[in-house]
């Protein structure tokens, strides 16, 4: 009866050492698995919507606040304004420029339909993996764009993504609230490395974001 009790123990301690490390191998591949988010465009599915959107950057190009006011649904929702003619005096002006390269530059990332009557651009915001908090992480946009060894774009790269999602030590790492003079966002690497990206190469799904839908058969800006 001992000898059974000591073999039962045996093979039970044999099993746990042998369990240990492929529980701690399969737990390594999960936390060293990198996400990805290729770029989606589905507004030629709708021409209707293709062609309001390409009037849109048309507009941007001649800086057209009549075209933008009139775009906007009856009732708008705003992330930065108060009301509809706010929001058309930030487009105006001699600093209005921004925001229509603000503008251009979200449209530019093309979307996808949330529904047949429903647009959302930019694809980060649209397509973005339930997975990953959207309030930590980014996306490379882009092929091999680089990841520098400091705040500094003269310094060494340390690695390329393409596409890849990457955590920040930023919380809330949109362009509305991250602020330096090196335009830069610290990325968490790989091995508990750290690197730094350009603004203007990596995307957030809370950057401006824009929620098209189709109202009275005509398609207008809802969320901006």
């Amino acid at each position: 009866m001992k000898t059974h009790l000591k073999f039962n123990k045996f093979w039970r301690y044999f099993i746990f050492l042998i369990c240990i490390p492929i529980f701690l191998f399969n737990h390594s591949i999960t936390f060293a698995q990198v996400g990805r988010l290729y770029p989606v465009d589905e507004a030629a599915n709708d021409s209707s919507f293709l062609e309001f959107r390409d009037s849109l950057l048309a507009a941007g190009k001649r800086q057209d606040t009549t075209f933008l006011s009139h775009s906007l649904h009856p009732e708008p929702l705003f992330t930065h304004w108060d009301n509809k003619v706010w929001f058309t005096r930030s487009f105006s002006g001699p600093k209005g420029y921004k925001k229509w390269n603000q503008l251009a530059e979200t449209l530019s990332l093309g979307g996808r339909f949330t529904h047949p009557d429903t647009f959302v651009a930019p694809y980060v915001t649209a397509a973005w993996p339930d997975e990953f908090d959207r309030m930590t992480h980014v996306v490379a946009v882009g092929d091999s764009v680089p990841v520098y060894a400091e705040l500094d774009t003269s310094s060494p790269v340390v690695t390329f993504l393409s596409s890849e999602i990457a955590e920040t030590d930023t919380v809330t790492v949109t362009r509305w609230y991250v602020h330096n003079r090196h335009n830069m966002v610290r990325l968490r690497l790989k091995g508990g490395k750290r690197g730094f990206m350009s603004l203007n190469q990596v995307r957030s799904p809370l950057d401006q974001r824009i929620y098209f839908v189709r109202h009275r058969g005509e398609w207008r800006i809802k969320y901006l």
